[in-house]
């Protein structure tokens, strides 16, 4: 007499039983019955199975959208767009400034400032004494030893000229939040060495304008960390849209000039401008 194995579905609130000579895998897959893909001593009959699987793939549908929707949104790139907004920025006829530092950090001041307008003349070009002494880190950047900036003129001695360059005036930086923050720190630390030095920035370079954030939305990179266009060095911004560098990159004036050709360059991919310069050449 041959004694007949139950095998018992373990699907929820399901009765279904088969009956085996033993309890073998291959025999329970051949009838159609499945194993639990985590667990190899759970098996279902061919219904349960089914209800399962479709579980399975709306878990996956989930999860995939999931996955999708957490992903940052790029925005569409519009070259033209942002190419515009630097004509429109060139036609107000602004002035160009940077700055060369002692650091980058809180206590950061500025050893060098130039500013040009947009025919490329010099307003203003000049060493700078800080306060402080400049690290070697900084000099193997941009070059700028405390030997040359020793009998440099200090901030307090070119404010009132800085003053009345700027004053009322459209100012445009390559990374103008850092420029801004430079110049800040430099006004507090001579008020901080002298009590009786007076010295308030104008207005105009507090709403000055930023060209690495307009040049990172024409050039279009995305920067998934950040959640934005990816900023890119103004060397790096030079090199991109073909602008030769004029003197030595990390000292003031180049710097001036490398970023008002980097927005002219940007200029020239406008329908109106490509075709004036077609009738030129």
């Amino acid at each position: 007499m041959t004694i007949l194995i139950e095998a018992h579905c373990d699907g929820l609130d399901c009765d279904a039983v088969i009956q085996l000579d033993e309890l073998d895998d291959i025999e329970l897959l051949f009838a159609g019955w499945q194993f639990h893909p985590d667990n190899a001593d759970t098996h279902y009959c061919p219904d349960c199975w089914k209800l399962i699987q479709q579980q399975y793939s709306e878990t996956d549908e989930q999860q995939k959208k999931t996955e999708t929707d957490s992903k940052p949104i790029e925005p569409h790139h519009d070259p033209y767009k942002y190419a515009t907004l630097a004509q429109q920025w060139l036609d107000d006829d602004p002035l160009f400034l940077d700055t060369e530092t002692t650091g980058l950090d809180e206590k950061a001041e500025v050893v060098e400032i130039s500013i040009i307008d947009s025919n490329g003349e010099v307003l203003l070009d000049t060493l700078i004494k800080p306060t402080l002494i400049i690290p070697d880190d900084a000099t193997a950047i941009h070059g700028i030893t405390n030997k040359m900036v020793e009998d440099a003129p200090s901030w307090p001695e070119i404010h009132e000229k800085f003053c009345q360059i700027v004053q009322n005036r459209t100012l445009l930086i390559y990374n103008a939040d850092y420029d801004v923050a430079i110049l800040d720190q430099t006004a507090c630390a001579w008020i901080r060495s002298d009590k009786n030095i007076k010295i308030d920035l104008p207005e105009s370079l507090y709403s000055a304008r930023c060209i690495m954030k307009l040049y990172a939305a024409f050039f279009g990179q995305w920067d998934n960390y950040r959640d934005d266009w990816k900023w890119q060095k103004l060397t790096v911004a030079a090199d991109q849209m073909g602008v030769i560098v004029e003197g030595q990159a990390h000292r003031a004036l180049a710097d001036c000039k490398m970023t008002l050709g980097v927005l002219q360059a940007m200029t020239s991919i406008l329908p109106a401008k490509a075709e004036t310069l077609r009738s030129k050449s």
